[in-house]
């Protein structure tokens, strides 16, 4: 191979590596690191949570908003099951 195919192959996986490394951040930023990507437009989502002291409850209230903000704010249907 040329060193310039060898350059361009780099630029391309430099490239891709970038790629990967902002889809990464992305899944690991906001309600998709702890939720995970909604990716239907209709869910049922159960919750079944035993807080014990008011830091764990500010916690999962902002969890909760966050993912309704983020996801399920973009859905067709959706059903919360306290």
């Amino acid at each position: 191979m040329s060193s310039s195919t060898l350059r361009q192959l780099e630029l391309r996986l430099i490239d891709a590596v970038s790629l990967y490394q902002r889809r990464l951040d992305w899944l690991t930023t906001g309600s998709r690191r702890l939720c995970g990507v909604i990716s239907e437009q209709s869910i049922c989502l159960v919750l079944d949570v035993q807080l014990s002291t008011v830091q764990q409850l500010d916690l999962f209230n902002d969890m909760m908003i966050c993912l309704l903000n983020e996801q399920i704010s973009q859905l067709s249907h959706f059903n919360i099951v306290w």
